[in-house]
């Protein structure tokens, strides 16, 4: 089940009965806005074969709600925010990965985050800031084996950075009260019938960029959900301790924060930045050390779980780790998402230093959390699995957070 509300634009539709619309004939803008102060969201329900929404009148949304099987509401439900460089084609694929692979049922919040086609950008312009960028990454942060991916990877992505970057984060900021008007008709029509314990949010890349705005623009949101998900979020990490905090009072259980140190999205976006001559270029999807110079600041000690699947197996470069399965990732990451996605315990360790359920709980302030097993470099053997491959986390894992020794220099030898 698939309830698809969104702000962009849309063909001719009838504004007193349902109109059905193909998703590959949804628009890539913003909505006309109808007048200030008032939101332009059209709300459906997809087909079974994901190609087409059926959208309801404004106004009339309640009568979609009654539509819904009566079992439907029985089930787990997420609310899904995505991020930058989504055609409606691609958002509505996720939303039904997000069903497939984890068992829930999704209201997705679609925005206009890629308004523009690609122009022409000679990568050649980024070449001091990618230098600069890919050596922070080969002080510990980033396998050896994956830096040449990345570098191809992000050249890849920087042409559409440059022409949908600045685009799409305009349309976020003129999304906000779009999506808190999105926000209140979940309130108001779904969150009775499921009850908050089945009814969870996840928000992807830029997308916590809008939810960012939103809670300022908005002064906060108008729900409570049970869990909150910051998925490989591409917003400024040295700062997130400044906002996040305010999702406690929407969050009735905990607010997790995924990092991949070598997502190939968030390197892009890291270098586009770079490239802006901005400060703390550091996203927060990619970041566990939150400044280069050893200045771990902003960390929210003991009430966020960051999720940091940095290195686990098939992570690699990945950004949409929200939507692999474990036949393309580690079977737990997988699972534990699930469990979260769905409101159920997430069996995570409770203890510092100690494994359970295929993670294990670094040894730091903040709550941090790994895969028990990560892979070192998979060019060092031929099976993924090998001993010299896999290795404990907790062994391999350096404190970011715990001050290096003083040197001295009366300790010499002579």
């Amino acid at each position: 089940m698939l309830i698809y509300i969104t702000n962009r634009q849309l063909p001719k539709h009838s504004d007193t009965k349902k109109s059905k619309i193909a998703v590959k004939n949804i628009g890539q803008k913003l909505a006309v806005s109808r007048q200030a102060g008032v939101d332009r969201i059209f709300t459906g329900l997809a087909a079974n074969d994901h190609k087409s929404v059926t959208f309801y009148p404004q106004g009339q949304e309640s009568v979609l709600f009654t539509d819904i099987a009566a079992d439907e509401y029985k089930k787990p439900w997420l609310v899904f925010l995505h991020g930058f460089h989504q055609d409606p084609a691609e958002t509505v694929e996720k939303a039904r990965l997000l069903q497939d692979i984890h068992g829930v049922n999704v209201v997705l919040f679609a925005w206009p985050s890629h308004p523009q086609p690609i122009k022409s950008f000679e990568t050649k312009k980024i070449k001091k800031e990618l230098k600069a960028y890919l050596q922070s990454m080969l002080f510990g942060f980033v396998r050896p084996h994956l830096i040449t991916r990345l570098l191809i990877e992000v050249k890849n992505f920087i042409k559409d950075f440059t022409s949908n970057y600045k685009p799409a984060r305009k349309n976020a900021r003129n999304s906000t009260e779009d999506f808190y008007a999105a926000l209140s008709l979940i309130n108001e029509q779904l969150l009775p019938k499921v009850g908050v314990k089945r009814l969870s949010l996840v928000v992807h890349s830029m997308g916590n960029y809008l939810l960012q705005r939103t809670l300022y623009d908005k002064n906060g949101l108008p729900i409570v959900f049970n869990n909150i998900v910051s998925h490989e979020a591409d917003v400024k990490a040295s700062d997130h301790a400044s906002w996040v905090p305010g999702l406690f009072g929407y969050s009735e259980n905990k607010v997790y924060i995924t990092v991949n140190s070598a997502d190939s999205t968030l390197a892009a976006s890291n270098i586009l930045h770079r490239y802006y001559k901005e400060n703390d270029t550091s996203r927060l999807g990619q970041s566990t050390r939150l400044k280069p110079d050893g200045m771990h600041q902003g960390y929210i000690q003991k009430l966020v779980h960051y999720l940091d699947f940095t290195d686990g197996v098939g992570i690699d470069c990945e950004h949409e780790i929200l939507t692999r399965n474990n036949q393309q990732i580690d079977e737990n990451i997988v699972a534990l998402l699930g469990r979260i996605f769905r409101g159920e315990a997430d069996k995570l360790p409770v203890k510092k230093g100690h494994s359970l359920n295929g993670f294990s709980m670094m040894p730091t302030k903040p709550s941090i959390f790994k895969p028990q097993w990560i892979v070192e470099d998979e060019s060092l053997c031929d099976d993924m699995y090998d001993a010299e491959c896999i290795l404990r986390s907790l062994d391999e894992f350096v404190d970011p957070f715990k001050a290096s020794p003083e040197y001295i220099s009366e300790l010499e030898d002579d």
